[in-house]
């Protein structure tokens, strides 16, 4: 009887380890689906809500971030209002909402990408590797320096290529050119369809544009019309609102169009017969130089032995990659002593000679921006090389305390006024993102009027909530009159409020004089995206 009694004791442990080591593999397979025994084809360069991977190896979708690593075999599908930008060998993909994708690996080593529904859009950089597009049975092969996008559905595929050429490879093995202004759409037969419809040469999909002056920028249109009669002018329009119930512009134009317009994002379209060609989205980007901080204009630097250190400070540009420092003796900097990369807002040096020397420095953006930096103010300082005078030791220690406070303790200046509110511009008061703007929307523009006497602001925002207000993004002082907030993960359901506040700093960073906050509000209602998936014959869709 005791032996039994062991013997269900021995079982029940040994179910017990058992259950154990099970529970214990399915957490590394619930945790683990990001990593990958196989090398990384490509990343994740940039993504804005619902987007999920799923490994050839795995049966689990997980959800991607930023920098995320690309293995060959995964699968990634993009879910409505969301969107992601993938890079593999300098070639850049960008996923519209809806969309899916798989990563493979080509005969000759190469990136491969099977789009079995939705729109991407590729671009391909001068010095890019190869990188190949699968879609419903046809090879697109983009060559270096092509832009192009494609558009895979139920009722076939619409190729349109921007710039470059690309080349079509069918099921039979046969190849055709589409060079740059090629439209294609051919049914899922492989039937070529002949509809109106354009290729847009410029902007190109949700594009960065630099603006490093206080002017509206002139940005220009392009595109070419296919199938399309000569005289038959088509209608851009541009908004900021991308319902286009507020619309910014209306040219009728054939093939070409300039409008002036400021920082901020922006939506346009093409109508041909009240008919929409074509919708898109950039962003201007405002881009001013940074504000010199010190050395301040006409500093002057003593030393007796030994050359002093001469601290370079400026204020931060938002977004910027890094800065350019330029030194010079001349005031044209037609002979540089320092011209170096600094990635921050501050650089020293122990190498300048007695003598007059004048800096600037400019801010460097990331290379999916178009357009350059701002260039900062020239600012001019001196460096003095003085004699030891030792006659000086024989004053007296009265002296020189009474000497020392005569230079160092003026009398405090009476306090400032206060400074004005800013105006603000952008969103307007009570501006809603609903499940209609969040489909293409992936940043949101705050911008506000230059107050004078300020030369910085803070923004802040805040959520709304039963138990009062919650402090969401305080930012450092801006030196410049726009902000974007890229990352919609801090924002919730609900209403919100932002405000700025002017005021004005030392070379030291020290606040001296502050303006009254301004402020508006502006709602958030999107809803959860529900992904559901089917599969039908193989192929894969993203439904809502």
């Amino acid at each position: 009887m005791l032996s039994f009694r062991w013997l269900d004791i021995f079982m029940v442990v040994v179910c017990l380890f058992a259950a154990f080591v099970c529970v214990y593999f399915f957490y590394l397979s619930l945790t683990q689906t990001l990593t990958s025994s196989l090398d990384p084809v490509g990343t994740v360069t940039i993504r804005f809500n619902s987007v999920q991977r799923r490994m050839g190896d795995r049966v689990l979708w997980d959800r991607i971030f930023n920098e995320s690593p690309l293995y060959p075999g995964d699968i990634i599908r993009v879910a409505e209002y969301s969107g992601a930008v993938l890079h593999f060998e300098g070639n850049q993909v960008e996923l519209e909402e809806n969309t899916l994708i798989r990563v493979t690996v080509g005969s000759g080593g190469q990136a491969q990408i099977e789009l079995s529904g939705g729109t991407l859009n590729l671009v391909s950089g001068e010095d890019s590797g190869n990188i190949n597009l699968v879609v419903g049975g046809r090879t697109v092969e983009a060559g270096q320096g092509t832009a192009l996008s494609v558009t895979s559905a139920d009722e076939g595929m619409v190729l349109k290529v921007s710039e470059g050429s690309a080349m079509i490879v069918d099921e039979t093995g046969e190849a055709r050119e589409a060079a740059a202004g090629t439209v294609i759409a051919q049914d899922a037969e492989g039937i070529e369809r002949f509809v109106p419809s354009v290729v847009v040469v410029y902007p190109r999909p949700n594009v960065r544009i630099l603006k490093n002056n206080p002017q509206p920028l002139n940005v220009t249109f392009a595109w070419n019309g296919v199938n399309i009669e000569r005289g038959e002018d088509m209608r851009l329009e541009v908004s900021a609102d991308r319902n286009f119930n507020r619309i910014e512009t209306s040219i009728n134009a054939f093939d070409a169009a300039q409008v002036s317009l400021n920082s901020g994002v922006w939506n346009w379209r093409l109508l041909y017969l009240d008919e929409v060609l074509h919708n898109g989205r950039f962003t201007i980007t405002e881009a001013a130089g940074p504000a010199l901080i010190s050395p301040v204009m006409g500093n002057v630097y003593r030393y007796s032995s030994g050359q002093p250190e001469i601290r370079f400070q400026w204020s931060a540009v938002e977004e910027a990659a890094f800065y350019i420092l330029e030194v010079s003796s001349v005031p044209n900097f037609a002979s540089l002593r320092i011209s170096t990369q600094v990635w921050g807002a501050s650089f020293s040096s122990f190498d300048l000679a007695p003598g007059v020397w004048y800096w600037r420095v400019r801010s460097v953006f990331p290379s999916n921006y178009e357009g350059e930096g701002g260039v900062s103010s020239i600012a001019s300082f001196q460096i003095e090389q003085i004699a030891d005078n030792s006659e000086r030791v024989t004053e007296s220690s009265e002296q020189i305390i009474e000497n020392i406070e005569l230079e160092l303790e003026p009398p405090p200046p009476p306090p400032p006024p206060p400074l004005a509110a800013s105006v603000l511009q952008q969103p307007v008061d009570g501006y809603r993102i609903g499940p209609a703007e969040i489909r293409t929307l992936s940043s949101i523009g705050f911008s506000w009027s230059a107050v004078s006497g300020a030369n910085a602001y803070i923004l802040t925002i805040f959520h709304e909530t039963a138990n009062g207000r919650r402090q969401l993004v305080r930012t450092e002082p801006l030196t410049r009159t726009n902000w974007t907030l890229v990352d919609f993960n801090l924002l919730d359901v609900g209403a919100f409020v932002w405000q700025v506040e002017a005021i004005n700093m030392n070379t030291n960073g020290t606040i001296q004089r502050r303006g009254t906050a301004a402020q508006r509000t502006f709602t958030v209602d999107i809803p959860a995206p529900q992904i559901r998936e089917q599969t039908v014959e193989g192929r894969f869709y993203v439904s809502q």
